[in-house]
C-alpha cells in the first residue's frame, strides 16, 4: 500500500519462527504506538498493564460449549520473548484464551497505520487433530463486536498455514471527521510481508450506508483481540487436541504510525 494523504489502516502478519534473542522492531519512516513482546519468566501471564484476559464469557456456537478462561494453561509467556495461546477440553466442552488490548489507537487523518504480529502455530500435534480449530486476531470497535467494525488481521482454519486469511465486517456508523475522499484509501493484508489480500474505500463509495461502513473500518478506534477456539464437533471420528502441542505462539505483536 501506498498512500500518505489520508487516514487508512495497514495489517502485516509474518508467520515466522520465534528465536531466543528479544529485540523490538523499527521500521523506517514508522514510529512506534504500541508494542509487546512479551517478556517475562515462563508460565506467567501476559502483561495486564497492555492485556485483558477474559475468565467468563461463552463464545455462541451450536455444537460447542467454549468459555474464556484467565489461566497459565490457556495464555502464558513462554520464557523466551513469546506469548503462547493454548485451548483445553475435549469433545463438546472446552475452555480458551481470549485476549484484548488496553490500547486503543485509531488511524489518524494524513497518516498510515500498520498493525503487524509474527506468529507460528505449535507443530507438536499432527495436523488432521487440530481439525475444527481456530486462531484469530482482530482489529475490533470499540464495542467489540462488527457493529462498529471488525478486522480479522488474521483467521487460520485447523492450524494449516495455507488457511490464513484476511477479512473485514461492519454495520456502519458515521464518525465525526470525513476525509477529502475515502476512495483512495485501502485497507492491506500482508503474509510474510507480502500483499495477498487488499480493500479500496472506491468499493463503499455507492452511499452514505457504505462510506459509514468503511468510516468503522478505515477510522474510527480500534483494540487487538486474540482468541482460540474449537469451532465444530468433528464427524470424521477423528480426536481434536489443545494444550501446549496445538498452541498458538505470538513473537511479538506491535502498532506503527507513518512519521
Amino acid at each position: 500500500m501506498h498512500l500518505a494523504s489520508v487516514a487508512s489502516l495497514l495489517s502485516f502478519l509474518a508467520l515466522t519462527t520465534p528465536t531466543v534473542a528479544w529485540f523490538q522492531p523499527q521500521y523506517a519512516g514508522w514510529k512506534t504506538l504500541f508494542f509487546d513482546g512479551f517478556i517475562g519468566a515462563q508460565g506467567s501471564l501476559p502483561s495486564e498493564e497492555k492485556w485483558l484476559l477474559k475468565d467468563t464469557g461463552r463464545i455462541p456456537s451450536v455444537e460447542i460449549e467454549s468459555v474464556c478462561r484467565r489461566t497459565a494453561d490457556h495464555a502464558q509467556l513462554s520464557g523466551k520473548y513469546s506469548l503462547q495461546l493454548m485451548l483445553q477440553g475435549a469433545g463438546a466442552n472446552w475452555t480458551m484464551p481470549c485476549l484484548k488490548s488496553t490500547f486503543k489507537f485509531a488511524p489518524a487523518p494524513g497518516r498510515k497505520t500498520m498493525f503487524k504480529a509474527s506468529v507460528r502455530m505449535s507443530n507438536g500435534n499432527k495436523a488432521e487433530s487440530r481439525v475444527g480449530t481456530a486462531s484469530i486476531i482482530w482489529l475490533l470497535g470499540e464495542c467489540g463486536t462488527r457493529e462498529c467494525g471488525l478486522i480479522t488481521a488474521m483467521g487460520m482454519w485447523n492450524a494449516a498455514p495455507n488457511t490464513v486469511f484476511g477479512a473485514q465486517d461492519s454495520a456502519g456508523h458515521l464518525g465525526p471527521n470525513r476525509p477529502k475522499d475515502h476512495r483512495k484509501e485501502t485497507i492491506t493484508w500482508y503474509l510474510n510481508d507480502e500483499p495477498f489480500y487488499v480493500v479500496k474505500g472506491e468499493e463503499y463509495a455507492a452511499d452514505q450506508a457504505q462510506y459509514a461502513s468503511w468510516q468503522d473500518l478505515a477510522h474510527n478506534m480500534k483494540t487487538i483481540s486474540i482468541e482460540m477456539s474449537v469451532q465444530k464437533l468433528r464427524k470424521d471420528g477423528g480426536e481434536t487436541l489443545g494444550g501446549p502441542g496445538s498452541a498458538l505462539e505470538v513473537k511479538n505483536i506491535g502498532v506503527y504510525e507513518s512519521e
